[in-house]
């Protein structure tokens, strides 16, 4: 795969992974545009540490390439049991996001919530 990562100092696993990946040449697009996901989602995490905060929808656009990501990942069958997405990167994404300024109707933030109750 000859994707050049923008983010990667986010999370250099994530980079080693996707060039690591074994598939097919007729999976090699798919595999580039669930890297280039990965690093818009790395790039949105990015700009939240710049910035010392993100909004809900950044964190929503976040969330959305992670989907977006894992979907292909699952459909070529490559790195869709990698935990950084949602063990590294999306804890640290919803940590930044800026909870004065959350819009409670948000769905996405309203799920997140909810899958971390611990009762």
């Amino acid at each position: 795969m000859k994707y050049h990562f923008q983010n990667a100092s986010i999370c250099p696993a994530a980079r080693i992974a996707f060039e690591q990946a074994d598939v097919s040449e007729d999976e090699v697009h798919d595999l580039t545009n669930a890297a280039r996901h990965i690093d818009q989602a790395m790039g949105i995490l990015k700009k939240g540490y710049d910035l010392g905060s993100l909004t809900s929808s950044d964190y929503d656009e976040f969330l959305a390439h992670i989907e977006d990501a894992e979907d292909i990942l699952e459909e070529i069958g490559v790195l869709e049991d990698h935990e950084y997405i949602r063990e590294d990167l999306e804890p640290r994404a919803a940590e930044l996001v800026d909870v004065d300024h959350v819009d409670l109707t948000d769905d996405a933030l309203e799920v997140d919530l909810e899958e971390n109750w611990l009762f």
